[in-house]
């Protein structure tokens, strides 16, 4: 067994200074936190004001696949195969 003497003369088991589960699960968890902390704001749907004759436009060329009446805003989500350039250019 491996031993090493302490400032104090006396003979002490060497231990394993090698990562501990502790520190494993810390790393982890910065690790998701970054990782969240950059995608976060992909996953959110993003929201640009339109005026309203483009809101008819985009609903007369069928790029629309909901729309959501609030009390003072229009929410549409567009279907996934619209054409963004065209999208872009109503």
């Amino acid at each position: 067994m491996n031993q090493s003497t302490n400032g104090q003369g006396k003979n002490t088991p060497e231990t394993n200074r090698g990562p501990n589960l502790f520190n494993i699960i810390i790393i982890f968890f910065l690790i998701t936190f970054v990782l969240n902390a950059f995608t976060s704001n992909r996953l959110v749907n993003a929201q640009t004001q339109i005026s309203y004759s483009q809101f008819t436009n985009l609903v007369q060329s069928g790029y629309v696949s909901q729309v959501e009446l609030g009390d003072d805003e229009i929410q549409i989500a567009l279907k996934k195969d619209a054409d963004k350039e065209a999208v872009n250019e109503i």
